[in-house]
């Protein structure tokens, strides 16, 4: 349960730190000496840097005068905070950055020395927005440079070309190359998307110094800052550096160290090169092998250490982490025989799990999280699960969280328009300033979002509204028309006093408030507090997010994507004070790279979903590498395939590489991540992967069972019993009531019903939902035990419709569902009232034409009355009308030929029978030559009866008993009976588009069993109880085995 207020955050004691002895010995280095470090994950590098900053305090050096490196802003942060309660003083600046976070001091520095305009941090969100409006730009102008063959324009404008891009441009800052090196190295290696690519680099250049003057991306200042690092003005102070994850560092960053070491700095940094996480984004492995080399610095001044023993976990896991690394290549290998300084802390340190379906994997995963959190007392966030890819973060979340297991993710990980909660601001603010259109689609997505908070169903019903308000003045707009007009003039909505059209007025007020704020000049900030403030989801979000479970983690995410929303919103304000908020919606909604932000998230206990690359700097008691699956983990694609920016560091001649090479450097990095994903455990790893006909496990998987002797049959067992208890208060609360159920069945007193009883009752005291028997379904006492109809008066009559005669013998529920509640209309309905409209002109006016196409200009007419979820929906629907128009002009044409007779068009009747009365319409009542008198029955769906069922059709039974009965007008009395049929306008039979099924005339015989079953579903249609079955035939098309007349029919809910 989530609180409120300030929070002190609870600090797990650290482990007293006892150096061994090579700890000892990095402790006790010199003050001018340059040291590497090597040591497996979990050897206490971290630890001993730690200490070594708090050991050169105490020995007098300045705080301020250590700058402390890690590779990313998130891992940074750790360390920083690590390092201020190790120290307990205060320091000018922070303790521990990133090299992009120094970089961009050092350029600060170096600009107001010279009093130049300060650098402002070209974010990789805002360089893909440009580059891509150039792109487009050259392509639509036909002008840029000349590409080489495959890199067409559709190539060009896809998202992985620009990423590819930006990489090769910052791989050419990082070596000190500019366009016109890159262009010469492009002619000399024979890379002619070097040349274009170079040319294109030139013109983007020339855009950023003419619209965003002083902004640099992080590999320029890098390299501004490297050259920076050469005046003594600029952070003259420094007399440490450490780094921490050096493995991370990228060829900018090593320039950058290779200038402060210029000027006699000693460098010490610490990683191990088995587990970088971010070579594909230019992170060098192989710096801790050549790290003097890199830096300039001589032999004789650097110190190499290896840490010899793993303090983070036991030799289970260590030896899993030992295989994936050995199987790597580096050029420092002497870490790996690290051996493990810790006991085994669990008694299943590696599991490993298969399912058959991913839902199945997810589920399993959910149960081991929940066992370690139940059973294990480990903290939900002590916790992470590790996907490979991006794209699988927020699949795996929302599949945990649906599992009852309280999810995060990092807001890094994609971009703010993939935020559904920050999305939905965006576009109504975008359709306020007519960025964005008001089609259809998008005002059932905004009024369907969190915002309005309409159902599909609500909308329909506002819809409908305005659609009959509209043909009462005689107009003839549609519903979707209407309804996007009413967005835009709020007083079409005053007349509807019901709460959906309520909630849709005030939000097209808050449209007009968003106009009017746009033509004032508002800021991004100002617009978005307008839709934010009246959309109340302020307090609906947070009341939630104080709440537990699936809602209160959907609230958590939505309101974090909020805060990234108005922190970016923030921070473009503060950098472009004078641009529009026009420019913010457009470059985030073209934006597809995820943007780094500062924005707060929600503190509650919860397991992280993240990629390998988030892990950097962090350990957890437990780690799941979810989805291990091949071609997934690894992914052997070669990286830069299109620009081949990974080449430029090489010595290759053309564009063809060594396939084989370029596979196993892949690899590489894949292992790196695996090992760094599961050496992040101090307590125990699990690995989960689907194993089915169309996927596999990843050889990664079947490496880690065959060193710990699992089988794929042994991982697919469930490991214990528990597998049948959720372990979730609500998986309890229903396994107790079914238990409970099927106890009383076979004894009310039996002592496992009193411990069931028992048990669910603890439950209820406790305020678990469901657990009380007051909410359970079927206990509720009836709001009224009065028939629907009092038959001992006798003037009293039953309605019975023909058409609903079969639904009662089927399922008397379906039945009231059906008859007394209402049901919702859908587009099949539609269209088989306007087919049958249709036919009813026809019929009525002998002189229109009974051809294909004026029947279809009949029913196109009328097709803008109908509603579809999408538009291929819409087309899709056409295609199949059209034919079973055709289908209808083919029988009413045949009935022209055979020359038969009209007698009525949608012929209504009413038959008394007893208490009964039976009201219908029959769609043609026909004579043929021979004077035989015909109903027939009109019907446009897919599924037809069985011939067995035909003789007793209970629609076409009541039609021949109404016209034995000569109740019909317009028919002759003394006319023979000639049956009943049905017209089915799909699935045509003997080369007919249609197909006729023939109900035979009735005897005396069978129109009296129609008149008892009349009487007998009368009799019952006026009770107070209706029964439903509860085997269901799904399989055969069955009309009531839709889920509402499902849900009811549950043999463990309905049953008696």
């Amino acid at each position: 349960m989530a609180s409120t207020g300030f929070i002190q955050r609870e600090i797990a004691p650290a482990r007293p730190f006892l150096p061994d002895d090579v700890q000892a010995q990095i402790l006790a280095l010199p003050a001018d000496t340059s040291a590497v470090i090597v040591g497996a994950p979990g050897t206490g590098k971290t630890a001993t840097l730690m200490e070594l900053v708090a050991a050169r305090v105490a020995a007098g050096m300045n705080p301020d005068n250590i700058v402390v490196l890690s590779p990313n802003r998130i891992a940074a942060g750790r360390l920083r905070n690590a390092l201020g309660l190790r120290l307990g003083i205060a320091t000018n600046g922070a303790l521990a950055r990133t090299p992009g976070s120094l970089a961009f001091a050092l350029a600060q520095q170096q600009a107001f020395a010279e009093g130049l305009e300060p650098p402002r941090l070209l974010t990789g969100s805002e360089q893909d927005s440009i580059i891509a409006e150039l792109l487009a730009g050259h392509t639509e102008d036909g002008t840029g440079p000349q590409w080489p063959d495959p890199l067409v324009p559709e190539v060009r404008a896809r998202r992985a070309f620009r990423s590819e891009l930006r990489d090769l441009f910052a791989r050419a800052t990082e070596m000190g190359w500019g366009p016109e090196e890159l262009a010469q190295q492009g002619q000399t290696r024979q890379h002619p998307e070097w040349v274009a690519a170079a040319e294109f680099w030139n013109s983007y250049q020339q855009v950023i110094a003419g619209f965003r003057f002083s902004s640099f991306d992080s590999s320029e200042l890098l390299s501004m800052a490297a050259g920076a690092v050469a005046s003594a003005e600029v952070m003259p102070d420094v007399e440490l550096i450490l780094i921490d994850d050096a493995q991370e560092i990228t060829a900018g960053a090593i320039r950058l160290l290779r200038a402060f070491a210029q000027r006699g700095i000693p460098i010490i940094a610490a990683g191990d090169p088995d587990i970088t996480s971010t070579g594909f984004r230019g992170a060098v492995p192989n710096f801790l092998g050549r790290f003097g080399i890199e830096l300039g610095i001589k032999p004789t001044q650097v110190s190499s250490f290896v840490l010899p023993r793993v303090y983070r976990h036991g030799p289970t896991v260590r030896s899993v982490v030992k295989k994936m690394t050995e199987m790597g290549t580096a050029e420092s290998g002497a870490q790996r025989q690290a051996i493990s300084a810790e006991e085994d802390s669990s008694t299943h340190p590696v599991v490993v799990l298969e399912r058959g379906s991913r839902t199945a994997e997810m589920t399993a995963l959910a149960l081991q999280l929940r066992e370690k959190h139940i059973l294990g007392s480990t903290a939900w966030s002590q916790m992470v699960v590790v996907v490979r890819t991006g794209a699988l973060v927020p699949q795996v979340a929302r599949a945990l969280a649906v599992a009852e297991v309280p999810t995060r993710t990092l807001l890094s990980e994609r971009s703010l328009k993939e935020h559904p909660a920050a999305l939905d601001l965006i576009a109504a603010i975008a359709v306020a300033m007519g960025r964005l259109e008001l089609s259809p689609a998008v005002v059932a997505d905004l009024l369907t979002s969190p915002m309005v908070g309409l159902t599909a169903l609500e909308v329909r019903r506002v819809r409908l509204a305005l659609r009959h308000e509209e043909l009462a003045s005689g107009g003839v707009r549609t519903g979707e028309e209407l309804l996007t007009n009413a967005l835009n003039q709020p007083a079409d909505l005053l007349t509807l006093d019901f709460g959906p059209a309520r909630r849709v007025a005030r939000f097209a007020e808050t449209l007009r408030l968003l106009r009017e704020g746009i033509a004032a000049g508002e800021s991004i900030e100002e617009l978005l507090w307008t839709v934010w403030d009246r959309s109340g989801l302020a307090d609906t979000w947070g009341s939630e997010a104080l709440s537990s479970g699936l809602i209160a983690d959907d609230a958590h995410r939505n309101l974090d994507g909020v805060m990234a929303l108005f922190t970016s919103a923030k921070r473009y304000v503060e950098r472009y004070p004078d641009r529009p908020a026009s420019e913010f919606i457009a470059e985030l909604l073209d934006a597809d790279v995820p943007e780094d932000t500062l924005a707060p998230q929600a503190v509650h206990d919860s397991v992280l979903v993240c990629t390998p690359s988030a892990l950097i700097g962090t350990q957890f008691s437990v780690v799941a590498l979810a989805a291990v699956q091949e071609n997934i983990w690894p992914n052997l694609r070669p990286r830069g395939s299109l620009l081949h920016a990974q080449e430029l560091a090489s010595d290759s001649v053309g564009v063809e590489m060594d396939f084989a090479a370029a596979r196993a450097s892949v690899l590489d990095d894949e292992l790196r991540m695996f090992a760094l994903a599961a050496s992040r455990a101090t307590t125990s790893v699990v690995m989960t992967a689907t194993a089915s006909d169309d996927v596999l496990p990843s050889p990664f998987l079947r490496r880690v069972q065959a060193l710990m002797g699992v089988t794929g049959a042994s991982a697919s067992a469930e490991r214990n019993t528990l597998a049948e208890y959720p372990l979730t208060l609500r998986g309890m609360v229903g396994s107790l009531r079914r238990a409970l159920t099927s106890e009383l069945r076979k004894s009310e007193g039996s002592p496992r019903v009193q411990q069931l009883a028992s048990a669910l009752a603890k439950l209820s005291q406790q305020d678990i939902p469901g657990a009380h028997p007051q909410s359970w379904y079927g206990l509720t006492s009836p709001s009224t035990l009065e028939p629907l109809y009092d038959l001992t008066q006798p003037e009293v009559r039953v309605p019975v419709s023909p058409s609903k005669l079969e639904t009662w013998e089927k399922n008397q529920l379906a039945w009231f569902i059906e008859s007394v509640v209402g049901r919702t209309s859908s587009s099949a309905q539609g269209i088989g009232t306007i087919v049958h409209k249709v036919m009813e002109d026809a019929g009525n006016n002998p002189e229109l034409h009974i051809d294909t196409e004026s029947l279809w200009s009949a029913v196109d007419a009328r097709w803008h009355e109908l509603s579809f979820d999408a538009p291929w929906l819409n087309e899709a629907e056409r295609r199949r009308v059209r034919k079973m128009v055709a289908a209808l002009s083919e029988y009413l044409q045949n009935f022209n030929a055979d020359q038969k007779t009209l007698l009525a068009n949608e012929g209504g009747f009413t038959l008394e029978l007893g208490q009964a009365t039976v009201r219908g319409y029959i769609d043609r009542i026909e004579q043929d030559v021979q004077g035989h008198v015909v109903i027939v029955d009109l019907k446009t769906g897919k599924y037809y009866p069985a011939a067995k069922d035909i003789p007793e059709h209970a629609q076409l039974a009541c039609y021949q008993l109404a016209l034995s009965s000569q109740v019909l007008e317009d028919v002759p009395t003394d006319a023979p009976i000639g049956g009943a049929k049905l017209i089915y306008l799909t699935n045509g039979v003997k080369g007919k588009l249609y197909r006729e099924i023939v109900q035979e005339p009735y005897d005396e015989k069978a129109l009296a069993a129609i008149r008892e079953r009349i009487e007998l579903a009368a009799e019952g249609m006026a009770g107070n109880s209706f029964t439903a079955p509860v085997v269901i035939k799904e399989a055969l098309g069955d009309p009531h085995s839709r889920y509402e007349f499902r849900i009811h029919t549950v043999s463990a809910v309905s049953a008696s």
